[in-house]
């Protein structure tokens, strides 16, 4: 298998569905059109679910985490299908089984995390990469997530920064819960977007 990445000053902040990269009704494309694509459902992702945990820490933090816990799959599977892609997030700290890294993505996660403590800035990081495989070119693109708020720390945070109610909930719907201890401006994870498009000899 090849693989070629594009990486380093090419860094996002705040959040997984695991489905297959999607090549129904793909044509070749340039990297540069490909990239642009899984870049728009990376950001639509993000911002969307920020909306929805915003409104509903509004009225109150179990709510939003109820939300975070539920609707943040459901949001990776509708703007997959959007844009035709495969959505997920992941961290080495996950909360949801689900979400567990794999090995690709515990290496992204690595990179992420160095270039982060060597000073990187978040806005301009980013690592998008493609390899043959599955009858087709497979194309990903992985933005880092950032612990971008206080507001996080109600259900990320350590001590009575979590309130009794959420973290029996936690406990309960997660008994094996990583993603607690953070501080705000901490790396939570990544975004990962991915799909595949037929082969081309002119891929890079």
């Amino acid at each position: 298998m090849t693989t070629a990445r594009v990486a380093g000053t090419i860094l996002l902040g705040g959040i997984l569905s695991c489905a297959t990269p999607q090549m129904a009704g793909r044509t070749e494309a340039s990297p540069e059109q490909v990239k642009a694509r899984l870049e728009a459902a990376a950001n639509s992702f993000l911002s969307e679910l920020r909306s929805v945990l915003l409104r509903e820490m509004q009225r109150g933090a179990f709510e939003a985490v109820s939300v975070c816990s539920d609707s943040a799959q459901v949001l990776t599977g509708s703007i997959g299908e959007r844009y035709g892609v495969s959505i997920r997030r992941t961290s080495e700290r996950y909360r949801n089984p689900a979400n567990e890294p794999t090995q690709n993505d515990r290496a992204v996660l690595e990179r992420f995390a160095r270039l982060l403590e060597e000073g990187a800035k978040v806005e301009a990081l980013e690592e998008f990469e493609q390899s043959d495989g599955n009858g087709g070119v497979v194309w990903r693109l992985a933005k880092p997530i950032m612990v971008s708020s206080s507001a996080c720390l109600k259900c990320h945070g350590s001590g009575d920064e979590i309130s009794p109610e959420i973290r029996e909930f936690l406990s309960t719907r997660y008994p094996g819960d990583r993603a607690q201890g953070y501080r705000v401006g901490d790396f939570r994870g990544a975004v990962i977007v991915s799909e595949i498009t037929p082969k081309n000899d002119g891929a890079f």
